[in-house]
Protein backbone atom coordinates (compact mmCIF):
# COMPACT_ATOMS: atom_id res chain seq x y z
CA UNK A 1 0.00 0.00 0.00
CA UNK A 2 1.11 3.43 -0.85
CA UNK A 3 0.58 6.65 1.81
CA UNK A 4 0.35 9.83 0.09
CA UNK A 5 1.94 13.19 1.63
CA UNK A 6 1.03 13.07 5.43
CA UNK A 7 3.49 14.88 7.53
CA UNK A 8 2.44 17.55 9.78
CA UNK A 9 3.39 17.21 12.88
CA UNK A 10 5.48 14.45 12.56
CA UNK A 11 8.00 14.59 15.18
CA UNK A 12 5.97 15.25 17.78
CA UNK A 13 3.70 12.69 17.05
CA UNK A 14 6.61 9.92 16.96
CA UNK A 15 7.82 11.21 20.27
CA UNK A 16 4.89 11.50 22.28
CA UNK A 17 1.22 10.34 22.05
CA UNK A 18 0.54 14.35 22.26
CA UNK A 19 -3.07 15.03 22.13
CA UNK A 20 -1.98 18.26 19.30
CA UNK A 21 -0.87 15.03 17.17
CA UNK A 22 -2.99 14.64 14.03
CA UNK A 23 -4.76 10.76 14.11
CA UNK A 24 -3.39 9.97 10.50
CA UNK A 25 0.07 11.63 11.83
CA UNK A 26 0.37 9.28 14.58
CA UNK A 27 -1.27 6.58 12.68
CA UNK A 28 1.82 6.12 10.17
CA UNK A 29 4.39 6.69 12.44
CA UNK A 30 3.16 3.98 14.58
CA UNK A 31 2.56 1.88 11.51
CA UNK A 32 6.27 2.23 9.92
CA UNK A 33 7.37 1.60 13.84
CA UNK A 34 5.14 -1.93 14.54
CA UNK A 35 5.94 -3.23 10.96
CA UNK A 36 2.54 -3.00 9.31
CA UNK A 37 2.85 -5.27 6.48
CA UNK A 38 0.31 -3.45 4.36
CA UNK A 39 2.90 -0.40 4.19
CA UNK A 40 5.28 -1.13 1.80
CA UNK A 41 5.64 2.54 -0.03
CA UNK A 42 5.43 5.81 1.49
CA UNK A 43 5.36 9.20 -0.35
CA UNK A 44 6.30 12.06 1.52
CA UNK A 45 8.02 14.54 -0.92
CA UNK A 46 7.14 18.17 -0.70
CA UNK A 47 5.96 17.74 2.62
CA UNK A 48 8.47 20.46 4.09
CA UNK A 49 9.75 17.85 6.44
CA UNK A 50 12.85 19.49 8.60
CA UNK A 51 15.77 17.63 10.61
CA UNK A 52 13.73 16.83 13.06
CA UNK A 53 10.85 14.76 10.80
CA UNK A 54 13.56 13.14 9.57
CA UNK A 55 15.45 12.17 12.62
CA UNK A 56 11.82 10.64 13.94
CA UNK A 57 11.55 9.01 10.65
CA UNK A 58 14.83 7.54 10.45
CA UNK A 59 14.14 5.90 14.47
CA UNK A 60 11.52 3.94 12.98
CA UNK A 61 13.37 3.43 10.07
CA UNK A 62 15.82 1.33 12.24
CA UNK A 63 13.58 -1.67 13.34
CA UNK A 64 11.16 -1.27 10.58
CA UNK A 65 10.89 -4.47 8.28
CA UNK A 66 8.11 -4.03 5.96
CA UNK A 67 8.74 -0.29 3.95
CA UNK A 68 10.66 -1.00 0.93
CA UNK A 69 10.02 2.40 -1.19
CA UNK A 70 10.33 6.09 0.19
CA UNK A 71 10.38 8.96 -1.41
CA UNK A 72 11.25 12.22 0.69
CA UNK A 73 12.34 14.23 -2.47
CA UNK A 74 12.04 18.50 -2.32
CA UNK A 75 11.95 18.99 1.81
CA UNK A 76 14.21 21.14 4.57
CA UNK A 77 15.97 17.61 5.90
CA UNK A 78 19.40 19.05 5.27
CA UNK A 79 22.71 17.59 6.41
CA UNK A 80 21.51 16.47 10.18
CA UNK A 81 18.64 14.52 8.89
CA UNK A 82 20.66 12.86 6.09
CA UNK A 83 22.88 11.51 8.37
CA UNK A 84 19.69 10.29 10.30
CA UNK A 85 18.57 8.41 7.84
CA UNK A 86 22.20 7.15 6.83
CA UNK A 87 21.97 5.81 10.32
CA UNK A 88 18.87 3.92 9.84
CA UNK A 89 20.35 2.71 6.65
CA UNK A 90 23.07 0.97 8.76
CA UNK A 91 20.36 -1.54 10.24
CA UNK A 92 17.73 -1.30 8.52
CA UNK A 93 17.56 -4.18 5.62
CA UNK A 94 14.07 -3.54 3.87
CA UNK A 95 14.16 -0.44 2.05
CA UNK A 96 15.44 -0.91 -1.70
CA UNK A 97 14.33 2.48 -3.01
CA UNK A 98 15.07 6.16 -1.12
CA UNK A 99 14.75 9.41 -2.83
CA UNK A 100 16.76 12.13 -1.23
CA UNK A 101 16.36 14.41 -4.21
CA UNK A 102 16.29 18.88 -3.46
CA UNK A 103 16.95 18.39 0.36
CA UNK A 104 20.46 20.32 0.58
CA UNK A 105 22.31 17.69 2.42
CA UNK A 106 25.60 18.77 1.09
CA UNK A 107 28.84 16.85 0.94
CA UNK A 108 27.98 16.38 5.16
CA UNK A 109 24.75 14.41 4.08
CA UNK A 110 26.53 12.84 1.60
CA UNK A 111 29.08 11.24 3.21
CA UNK A 112 27.34 10.09 5.72
CA UNK A 113 24.72 8.50 3.48
CA UNK A 114 27.97 6.98 1.50
CA UNK A 115 29.32 5.29 5.06
CA UNK A 116 25.95 3.54 5.09
CA UNK A 117 26.48 2.39 1.73
CA UNK A 118 28.87 0.77 3.15
CA UNK A 119 27.39 -2.34 5.04
CA UNK A 120 23.56 -1.83 3.88
CA UNK A 121 22.75 -4.20 1.48
CA UNK A 122 19.36 -3.91 0.72
CA UNK A 123 19.37 -0.35 -0.82
CA UNK A 124 19.07 -0.93 -4.83
CA UNK A 125 17.96 2.24 -5.98
CA UNK A 126 18.98 6.03 -4.33
CA UNK A 127 18.25 9.54 -5.63
CA UNK A 128 20.56 12.26 -4.47
CA UNK A 129 19.93 14.89 -7.27
CA UNK A 130 20.26 18.69 -6.18
CA UNK A 131 21.70 18.20 -3.20
CA UNK A 132 25.37 20.29 -3.82
CA UNK A 133 27.02 17.46 -2.70
CA UNK A 134 30.36 18.62 -4.43
CA UNK A 135 33.63 16.99 -4.73
CA UNK A 136 33.65 15.94 -1.05
CA UNK A 137 30.63 14.21 -0.80
CA UNK A 138 30.91 12.67 -4.69
CA UNK A 139 34.31 11.02 -3.54
CA UNK A 140 32.55 9.55 -0.64
CA UNK A 141 30.10 7.92 -2.62
CA UNK A 142 32.71 6.94 -5.02
CA UNK A 143 34.41 4.82 -2.06
CA UNK A 144 31.31 3.58 -0.94
CA UNK A 145 30.39 2.26 -4.34
CA UNK A 146 34.00 -0.16 -4.64
CA UNK A 147 32.72 -1.90 -1.84
CA UNK A 148 28.52 -2.00 -2.07
CA UNK A 149 27.32 -4.55 -4.69
CA UNK A 150 24.01 -4.19 -3.95
CA UNK A 151 22.84 -0.79 -5.61
CA UNK A 152 21.58 -1.16 -8.98
CA UNK A 153 20.94 3.07 -9.95
CA UNK A 154 22.40 6.43 -8.47
CA UNK A 155 21.12 9.76 -9.36
CA UNK A 156 23.68 12.30 -8.87
CA UNK A 157 22.29 15.33 -11.24
CA UNK A 158 22.93 18.83 -10.23
CA UNK A 159 25.24 18.38 -7.59
CA UNK A 160 28.41 20.87 -8.21
CA UNK A 161 30.35 17.77 -9.15
CA UNK A 162 33.20 18.79 -11.12
CA UNK A 163 36.49 16.79 -12.65
CA UNK A 164 37.66 15.23 -9.28
CA UNK A 165 34.54 14.04 -8.24
CA UNK A 166 33.78 12.58 -11.26
CA UNK A 167 37.55 11.14 -11.70
CA UNK A 168 36.81 9.41 -8.28
CA UNK A 169 33.26 8.08 -9.28
CA UNK A 170 34.48 6.95 -12.21
CA UNK A 171 37.38 5.10 -11.16
CA UNK A 172 35.08 2.97 -8.64
CA UNK A 173 32.88 2.06 -11.57
CA UNK A 174 35.84 0.01 -13.05
CA UNK A 175 35.45 -2.12 -9.64
CA UNK A 176 31.47 -2.15 -9.16
CA UNK A 177 29.60 -4.73 -10.33
CA UNK A 178 26.16 -3.84 -9.44
CA UNK A 179 25.44 -0.58 -11.06
CA UNK A 180 23.25 -0.49 -13.90
CA UNK A 181 22.37 2.90 -13.72
CA UNK A 182 24.08 6.49 -13.10
CA UNK A 183 23.22 9.63 -13.56
CA UNK A 184 25.77 12.48 -13.96
CA UNK A 185 24.21 14.60 -16.03
CA UNK A 186 24.01 18.49 -14.53
CA UNK A 187 27.31 18.71 -13.32
CA UNK A 188 30.23 20.55 -14.43
CA UNK A 189 32.51 17.26 -15.46
CA UNK A 190 34.35 18.16 -18.46
CA UNK A 191 36.26 17.10 -21.23
CA UNK A 192 39.00 15.29 -18.71
CA UNK A 193 36.02 13.90 -16.48
CA UNK A 194 34.29 12.47 -19.73
CA UNK A 195 37.76 10.83 -21.26
CA UNK A 196 37.68 8.94 -17.56
CA UNK A 197 34.43 7.92 -18.19
CA UNK A 198 35.34 6.15 -21.42
CA UNK A 199 37.95 4.32 -19.77
CA UNK A 200 35.43 3.30 -17.14
CA UNK A 201 33.18 1.80 -19.77
CA UNK A 202 36.10 -0.05 -21.67
CA UNK A 203 36.11 -2.27 -17.94
CA UNK A 204 32.62 -2.18 -17.03
CA UNK A 205 30.67 -4.69 -17.91
CA UNK A 206 27.23 -4.37 -16.16
CA UNK A 207 26.09 -0.35 -16.64
CA UNK A 208 23.58 0.14 -19.13
CA UNK A 209 22.11 3.67 -18.59
CA UNK A 210 24.57 6.80 -18.81
CA UNK A 211 23.08 10.32 -18.15
CA UNK A 212 25.67 12.57 -19.36
CA UNK A 213 22.91 15.67 -20.36
CA UNK A 214 24.85 19.42 -20.00
CA UNK A 215 27.96 17.78 -18.47
CA UNK A 216 30.56 20.54 -20.47
CA UNK A 217 32.00 17.73 -22.27
CA UNK A 218 33.51 18.69 -25.32
CA UNK A 219 33.98 16.84 -28.89
CA UNK A 220 37.47 15.32 -28.56
CA UNK A 221 35.91 13.52 -25.06
CA UNK A 222 32.65 12.27 -27.09
CA UNK A 223 34.82 10.79 -29.84
CA UNK A 224 36.85 8.86 -26.61
CA UNK A 225 33.24 7.48 -25.20
CA UNK A 226 32.21 6.98 -29.28
CA UNK A 227 35.54 4.42 -29.08
CA UNK A 228 34.83 3.31 -25.90
CA UNK A 229 31.37 2.53 -26.70
CA UNK A 230 32.69 0.16 -29.49
CA UNK A 231 34.08 -2.56 -26.45
CA UNK A 232 31.60 -2.05 -23.71
CA UNK A 233 29.35 -4.60 -24.25
CA UNK A 234 26.50 -3.53 -21.62
CA UNK A 235 25.32 -0.04 -22.19
CA UNK A 236 21.88 0.27 -24.03
CA UNK A 237 21.15 4.00 -23.31
CA UNK A 238 23.84 6.85 -23.14
CA UNK A 239 22.21 10.84 -23.07
CA UNK A 240 24.91 13.55 -24.03
CA UNK A 241 22.27 16.08 -25.37
CA UNK A 242 23.80 19.60 -25.04
CA UNK A 243 27.19 18.52 -24.49
CA UNK A 244 28.85 17.94 -28.11
CA UNK A 245 28.04 18.85 -31.91
CA UNK A 246 25.24 17.18 -33.82
CA UNK A 247 27.80 15.19 -36.05
CA UNK A 248 29.15 13.36 -32.91
CA UNK A 249 25.78 12.83 -31.32
CA UNK A 250 24.67 11.64 -34.59
CA UNK A 251 27.56 8.68 -34.77
CA UNK A 252 26.72 8.11 -31.01
CA UNK A 253 23.51 7.23 -32.31
CA UNK A 254 24.58 5.21 -35.12
CA UNK A 255 26.47 3.00 -32.77
CA UNK A 256 23.79 -0.09 -32.22
CA UNK A 257 23.94 0.04 -28.38
CA UNK A 258 20.88 -2.51 -28.31
CA UNK A 259 23.80 -5.01 -28.44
Amino acid sequence: MKIASLCIGFSQCFKSNSSHCQPEIMQIIHRIANNDPSLTELDLKNDTIGNAEAEALAKALKTNQTLTTLDLSCNKIGHKGATAIATALKTNQTLTSLDLSCNNIGHKGATAIATALKTNTSLKEIDLSGNGIGTEGATAIATALETNQTLTSLKLSDNLIELEGATAITGALKANTSLKEIDLSGNGIGAEGATAIAEALEANQTLRELDLIWTTIDDDAANALLEALKVNTTLTNIRLIGTISQPIEQKIRGIDLKK
